[in-house]
């Protein structure tokens, strides 16, 4: 079976999000956070709806150094209410 590819969370291609909105739920660790990092880095305003709000405070502060956008909902999406 052949390796799999490391992923590095950089795209290999250039988005262009500026302009854009993106929302991304579970947004401070994993997969949800490197989403919300990089469409930050390409330009899009992000909302990132999480449950900590410890975590939720670290992940926009690191956009926010880099220069990307975003604001932070707490919220566990797992309740309607």
């Amino acid at each position: 079976m052949p390796s799999q590819p490391k992923l590095t969370g950089t795209p290999s291609k250039k988005l262009n999000l500026q302009g854009k909105v993106a929302i991304v739920t579970g947004g401070t660790q994993g997969i949800g956070r490197a989403t919300a990092e990089t469409f930050a880095a390409e330009g899009a305003s992000v909302v990132i709806v999480a449950r900590e709000r410890e975590r939720l405070d670290g992940v926009l502060a690191a956009i926010h150094k880099n220069g990307g956008k975003a604001v932070g909902v707490q919220a566990d999406m797992s309740k309607e209410t």
